[in-house]
């Protein structure tokens, strides 16, 4: 804890500003596997300037609601072997697949996408049976979907 007048937070996240984190506690809401970095915070003040120690951030996968993350604007579902990303934004996309523990097992699709449905063929015949996680960014805007696979 920081004590003093006129301090300001810088926020990092794997060693990147996070831009418009000012705040002296950080908050991260709906977060999700893809949050899991190390986080640390630069105070300073008339004094000087200080640096917290890094500490690094577990999400329980085991927690995280099988309802897409900011549904509203960009969501996920699973079709036959397709999956469907919805959006209201344009943006770049990073879609991927990871395994139960957050390792990556494949990059679907990375790159531009368009308003309202875009398709993605994807092939679970190579993965063994398990829980794994469609993984979607967009911005500020992030898209989680269980994917459970039996065979």
């Amino acid at each position: 804890t920081a004590k003093g007048e006129g301090l300001t937070y810088k926020w990092y996240k794997n060693n990147e500003l996070m831009i418009g984190e000012t705040n002296s506690s950080l908050s991260i809401k709906n977060a999700n596997k893809v949050d899991e970095k190390e986080y640390f915070c630069i105070v300073s003040g008339l004094c000087g300037s200080d640096t917290s120690a890094k500490v690094l951030l577990t999400v329980d996968v085991n927690s995280i609601s099988d309802k897409p993350l900011n549904s509203e604007k960009f969501n996920l579902s699973v079709q036959n072997n397709s999956i469907i990303l919805y959006s209201e934004l344009e943006c770049s996309t990073n879609l991927r697949l990871v395994d139960n523990n957050g390792a990556l097992i494949g990059q679907i699709y990375s790159g531009e996408i368009i308003l309202g449905k875009n398709y993605y063929n994807y092939d679970s015949s190579n993965l063994a049976s398990g829980t794994y996680w469609i993984v979607a960014e967009c911005n500020e805007y992030a898209a989680v979907l269980k994917l459970n696979i039996v065979k």
